[in-house]
């Protein structure tokens, strides 16, 4: 059964992540909606971090889990406050390690989200959109509306990636 009253909303380190998150703020001021925001931090970027730590003269210690997941939850706080500012709207935050299409339907699913909002960016000075294969893969599969906010192909970066 899924609950109209929460939102999946995907953040990157972006400006149109942010431009997203208040998008989805005024949408969930308007239909009393919770948004649920995620952020993830692929696989693969994990373990290059891991690998840049470890490579390192003198540090024995692993890029953490955990760590990655403390600076997703950071990132998503600091986007929150500038992007939510002015709306009353409950959000919760969540951060995880992982394939990003998976993540993002099973955390749309398990927390019985309605709705997915995720940034997207231009291709090419012909405006052609990039429909990457995690936008493809959510779209296929969620069965509820994704609102795909695009931005430009070179969209500047608010933060370290995850």
């Amino acid at each position: 059964m899924i609950d109209h009253n929460r939102a999946l909303v995907v953040l990157g380190f972006s400006e149109t992540s942010r431009r997203l998150l208040e998008y989805a703020g005024r949408h969930a001021q308007e239909c009393d909606v919770e948004l649920i925001l995620l952020t993830i931090m692929p696989t693969s970027e994990f373990q290059e971090r891991d690998r840049a730590r470890l490579a390192i003269p003198h540090v024995e210690k692993s890029y953490t889990v955990g760590e990655a997941e403390e600076e997703g939850v950071r990132h998503a706080k600091r986007l929150a406050r500038e992007a939510l500012e002015g709306f009353d709207v409950s959000y919760e935050i969540e951060s995880h390690v992982g394939r990003q299409a998976s993540l993002v339907l099973e955390r749309a699913r398990d927390r019985d989200c309605s709705t997915i909002f995720m940034a997207g960016h231009r291709n090419g000075p012909w405006q052609n959109t990039t429909f990457d294969n995690v936008m493809a893969e959510v779209v296929s599969a969620f069965e509820g509306p994704v609102t795909v906010m695009m931005g430009p192909e070179r969209d500047r970066d608010i933060g370290n990636s995850v």
